[in-house]
């Protein structure tokens, strides 16, 4: 008598295994098919807020190139020094001089509503933009994960 029952349940099983199977798969595939779409917004809302803060930066690394040019080769040790603001409506910069070189650093004032907490550049930003017609930031998402983005220059 088991051996009749195991066999029912055996037959039973061989034909909702098919059935099984396209429901397993077709969950899975949705759950990574919303990650998919999840990581792209977020690859998106990245790459528009560096390309909001990218032009903000190279002004900055411009400008402190120029006072350095114009002071002997010394670098400014902030951007009071260089005569900017350090606040905007929307955004606070400064410059950091921890690694040997100068690098300014522009940051949302609120987050809200944003991928990117801030990114900042050096004066390669410069070279980049002459070469390639785009230059490199680096950037800290709001999560606090860094990521290297690309901002296109200002078109002529």
């Amino acid at each position: 008598m088991a051996t009749i029952i195991f066999r029912d349940m055996k037959a039973q099983l061989s034909l909702l295994w098919p059935a099984l199977t396209v429901l397993i798969a077709t969950a899975v595939s949705a759950c990574s098919s919303e990650e998919v779409r999840e990581e792209r917004a977020l690859q998106e809302l990245s790459q528009e807020d560096a390309n909001r803060l990218g032009p903000e930066i190279l002004d900055l690394v411009d400008q402190a190139a120029g006072y350095q040019s114009s002071h002997s080769g010394r670098r400014p040790r902030s951007l009071r020094q260089m005569g900017v603001d350090s606040l905007t409506p929307t955004t606070a910069r400064w410059v950091e001089t921890r690694t040997g070189t100068l690098r300014i650093v522009v940051e949302f004032r609120r987050l809200s509503g944003h991928a990117v907490a801030r990114c900042s550049g050096d004066a390669d930003v410069l070279e980049q933009l002459t070469l390639e017609g785009a230059f490199r930031l680096e950037c800290a998402l709001v999560d606090g994960t860094g990521i290297e983005l690309t901002v296109a220059g200002p078109s002529s």
